[in-house]
């Protein structure tokens, strides 16, 4: 069975994805992988026309959602040493919550982890010593610019160790 995620690429300005980019690229090892997003549901493995159903489903009764961006969070990695950058939104950050919440009352409820709050964000770094990614954060907050941006559809990847493929696109309200 295919490890399949949901993920949402923003809708940003051209200016400001180009900053997000270059930050993600000198700190993020997923860059490369794939562009600024939010994930809203986790990888696990799933039935990719259950995930599919699951996900329109959900994407037909949801509002797009605004959001900005106005500062960075050094946060704990849940399965190791180390951490995580986030760029976290002020606005929308509840609505995005809401819909990551609404993705987990199908087919990826058996993969939640109730132990592992989960944080709106985009990633933009990652590294092995926590400290490091309490500075990069601290040194990045406030944001030397705000960020506005939308959520106006959802994405259902599929996640390789050499790949991620988007599966089907889905259009919020």
């Amino acid at each position: 069975m295919p490890k399949l995620a949901v993920v949402a690429y923003p809708d940003l300005e051209a200016d400001d994805r180009a900053w997000i980019e270059s930050v993600r690229t000198l700190g993020d090892p997923q860059a490369r992988l794939l562009p600024a997003h939010v994930t809203l549901a986790f990888p696990t493995e799933l039935a990719t026309t259950d995930a599919a159903r699951d996900v329109s489903s959900v994407a037909n009764r949801s509002q797009s959602i605004t959001f900005t961006l106005r500062w960075a969070r050094a946060v704990r990695d849940a399965f190791g040493t180390g951490g995580h950058v986030f760029l976290v939104p002020d606005e929308g950050f509840n609505q995005i919550a809401a819909l990551h919440d609404h993705l987990y009352l199908g087919v990826f409820a058996s993969s939640k982890r109730a132990d592992i709050p989960f944080i709106p964000h985009i990633t933009i770094g990652a590294n092995p010593d926590f400290d490091a990614c309490e500075n990069r954060a601290r040194e990045m907050t406030p944001l030397a610019r705000l960020v506005h941006g939308r959520i106006s559809k959802v994405s259902l990847i599929e996640i390789t160790t050499a790949a991620v493929e988007t599966i089907e696109e889905f259009r919020l309200l």
